[in-house]
Order: C-alpha cells, then sequence, then structure tokens
C-alpha cells in the first residue's frame, strides 16, 4: 500500500493528462444512454468495506494520526465526499468492485484533503457510487449526465444517514467535499441539515472545487449562509483555485435545484479567501499564508509557509505562480488537455492546507463558546 501511494501522484497526472484532451472527446466522453448499476453492486454502510476512512478502523491515508487512541478521543467529526476518481473507460457510474486504481485514487484524495482535519476530528469517509469523469464530459448527453449524478446521491444520502444513526452520537459535524463532492454536499445540506435539528450541530461546510451559486442561498436555503469571517459557524465555504494571469473563461457546471438541475453558467459564484476568510475581492498577501502541504508520509508533512497570495475575482481564487514541481507538471497535463484557464483544481486543499486547519480549530472553538452562551441563557430563564 505504502508504495502504491507514494507513485500515486505520477500516475494521476499521466491518467488525467493523456485522458482528458483529443482522446477524452473520443474516448471519455459517453455517448451510450445510461444504464444505472445493478443493486448488487449497493454498498452497504453498515459494514466497513463501504467506508473509505472511519476513525475505528485503520486508513494508511491519513498520515500521521490516525490511530484508533487519538482519532476516538475527538469531539467533532467530519463527514467527507471525495472527488470523482473514475477517470477511464465510459462507464456512467463507478462499480466499486471495478480495478483498484481507482480506490489509490481515493485514498490519495482523503490523504491530501480530509487528513486535514485529522488533529480536530472523526473522519468518515464513504465510498459510493459516483458519476465517473465520462460522465461530467457528456454535455450532449444531458439526461443521462443527471441521472449518473443522481444515482451517487443516493449512496451519499444513505452513508449520511448511517453516520448520523449509528456513529455520530450527537457530536457537533464538519460536512467536507472537493468537485463532484461538493456538487453533493450542496444538496445534501439541503436535504438534512438545512433548517433542520441537526443544523444545531452543523460547525461548517467547507466544499470547494465545484462552482458555488450564490443563488443557493436564496433559492435552495433556508438558513445556511456564506461563512463571512473566520469564526462563523453553520456556514458554507468555498473557493476553486486558479493560476494568477489564467483567463476568466465561462463558468461551467450543473447543479440540483428543487425545481430541476441547472447550469451555472452566467451565475454568480461564491468565492471564500482562505487567507483571510472573507467574501470580497482584498488582496491577500503571502504572509497571511499558514502553509501549502508539500508531501504527507507515515512520519509527518511537510509544509511550506507564506508562498501564497490569494485573491477572489468574480467567483474565482487566484493564487500566486507556485514553482513545485507538482505544479508544473500539472500546467504541462492542463497543455496536453487543450486547457488554458490556470486551473489548480487538484489543489483546492493542497494550497491552503495549514490555513484550513487552523480555521477548523478555530470554528469549532466558536461553536462551543457558542453552545455555552445558549445553556447560560437557558439556564438564566429557568431561574428567573
Amino acid at each position: 500500500m505504502k508504495k502504491r501511494v507514494l507513485i500515486l501522484p505520477l500516475l494521476i497526472f499521466l491518467v488525467w493528462g493523456l485522458g482528458s484532451g483529443f482522446l477524452a472527446r473520443k474516448v471519455i466522453s459517453i455517448k451510450k444512454p445510461y444504464r444505472p448499476l445493478t443493486p448488487l453492486t449497493e454498498p452497504d454502510y453498515q459494514n466497513n468495506d463501504a467506508w473509505v476512512s472511519r476513525p475505528d478502523f485503520f486508513n494508511p491515508s491519513l498520515w500521521p494520526l490516525n490511530e484508533h487512541k487519538v482519532q476516538s478521543e475527538l469531539k467533532v467529526d467530519v463527514f467527507y465526499i471525495h472527488p470523482t476518481a473514475l477517470w477511464v473507460g465510459n462507464a456512467w457510474n463507478y462499480d466499486l468492485k471495478s480495478p483498484s486504481f481507482v480506490l489509490n485514487i481515493i485514498d490519495k484524495s482523503i490523504s491530501e484533503h480530509s487528513s486535514v482535519f485529522n488533529q480536530c476530528c472523526r473522519i468518515y469517509a464513504p465510498h459510493y457510487r459516483e458519476a465517473g469523469l465520462g460522465a461530467s464530459r457528456s454535455s450532449e448527453n444531458f439526461v443521462s449526465r443527471v441521472k449518473a449524478f443522481e444515482f451517487a446521491y443516493k449512496d451519499l444520502l444513505k452513508a449520511f444517514d448511517v453516520f448520523i444513526k449509528k456513529h455520530n452520537k450527537g457530536r457537533p459535524f464538519i460536512l467536507a467535499g472537493h468537485s463532484q463532492g461538493t456538487l453533493h454536499a450542496m444538496r445534501l445540506i439541503k436535504d438534512r441539515i438545512d433548517g433542520k435539528e441537526l443544523q444545531n450541530k452543523f460547525v461548517a461546510a467547507y466544499v470547494l472545487g465545484y462552482k458555488f451559486p450564490k443563488d443557493y442561498f436564496k433559492r435552495v436555503y433556508k438558513k445556511v449562509k456564506p461563512c463571512q469571517k473566520r469564526d462563523d459557524i453553520g456556514c458554507v465555504i468555498h473557493w476553486d483555485s486558479f493560476d494568477e494571469g489564467s483567463a476568466l473563461e465561462k463558468i461551467k457546471g450543473i447543479h440540483w435545484y428543487p425545481t430541476g438541475w441547472e447550469s451555472v453558467t452566467g451565475k454568480d459564484v461564491l468565492c471564500t479567501n482562505p487567507l483571510s476568510w472573507k467574501v470580497d475581492e482584498v488582496l491577500m498577501g503571502r504572509g497571511n499564508h499558514k502553509g501549502m502541504l508539500k508531501s504527507v508520509s507515515e512520519q509527518n508533512y511537510d509544509y511550506e509557509e507564506k508562498k501564497v497570495w490569494a485573491q477572489c475575482r468574480k467567483g474565482r481564487l487566484f493564487v500566486k505562480a507556485l514553482d513545485l514541481w507538482d505544479f508544473k507538471v500539472w500546467r504541462f497535463l492542463n497543455w496536453t488537455r487543450e486547457l488554458y484557464d490556470g486551473n489548480l483544481h487538484f489543489f483546492d486543499f493542497q494550497l491552503f492546507f495549514k490555513d484550513i486547519r487552523k480555521n477548523a480549530s478555530e470554528r469549532i472553538e466558536a461553536f462551543y463558546i457558542n453552545e455555552e452562551s445558549k445553556d447560560f441563557y437557558e439556564t438564566k430563564i429557568e431561574i428567573q
């Protein structure tokens, strides 16, 4: 497992780069009508093998703090939804019994995304029959594309319900996701959190990398709002990272609404600056940067501090162009994919790893202060 995870970045870059340009248009973009996977492929979230990570069993991708004795003592949970990992083939949804390299890509996202929370929180990350990359790229087959996302979401709804009923036991929780994971998390907030009893235990949502339209806070949510400062709770944080100097192309993507699925094209989208935790277009210099993740091993994390400045502009988060090898390879493969938009999609968590880690602790502290204030107020009312 260890060797496979260490060589995984190269595998990911090659598959993504070679599989998303000319080849994607010819091979990955799915032409056939949608057909759902059979019921036999459905994960059973009562069983361990339906979860990528839970605090009661070891997952090497949560290096270095994943011992049961550490995770089991933490007082807050994270429910994390991983991004698309099925990057090859023409399947609409991923059969979890298919080739293991997809599971390795999921492990990589766990190590570089959800491990940011492993010092504050117990991490729960379900497997699910995600919509494959072909579904995301098949713009000419909108109905089938929607069916693939709907199919994946049903798994996640079941996973979340098992998480709440069997594992959470009333603890506060954070919702986290990236890319396709964010798409599903947006809907999950509506169905299970917004204006419901669970909102009282909802610390925040760190949902990155999928264009979060601002009209969600008017048309979909009743009470959940964007986070406006670093210690807001019960709110949403979102950004998409781009190289400074990138062209402002049309924002693309589709989203679920109670009235049906819609394109995000032409809509204003949410951008939270992770160096200030505000929704504005103020440039925050690299002196505010706590640290990006260079690498992760069984022993430790390797960081680069005060390397990234950040500024939101028209819904995108522009950052300093970085010189690390991973970023250079990513830019080259974007060129092979015929994408010249400066997209730093893979690095949304990695660029601000220590910033997110510190902020999660700040919001958790604010949550408990708010709980103490409510208890004090209620006690005072009873005495009177």
